[in-house]
């Protein structure tokens, strides 16, 4: 079986530095529901999407998943986590 699109580009087994990459990987695949990119999905079949639109909506989902997983990354970091904390 083919892996996922999104495995493909991150494969933490095969790059380095190891340790960044596994940072990434858990950062990006550290569970949850995926909300946002089922959203997408359901919408897109929901009007008709043919398989080239699905697959530009799964790209789409991916995306947004990215960038909210960034997004947690970078609120998590010393000095946004908490406007108290910056100097």
């Amino acid at each position: 079986t083919a892996m996922p699109v999104s495995y493909t580009h991150l494969d933490v087994y095969k790059r380095q530095p190891e340790t960044l990459h596994r940072a990434m990987h858990h950062a990006v695949f550290s569970g949850g529901k995926r909300i946002r990119p089922r959203l997408l999905l359901t919408v897109a079949s929901a009007c008709a999407a043919d398989d080239t639109e699905m697959d530009l909506a799964m790209r789409a989902g991916c995306a947004i998943e990215f960038i909210h997983s960034a997004s947690l990354v970078h609120d998590d970091l010393p000095c946004f986590d908490d406007a108290d904390r910056c100097v």
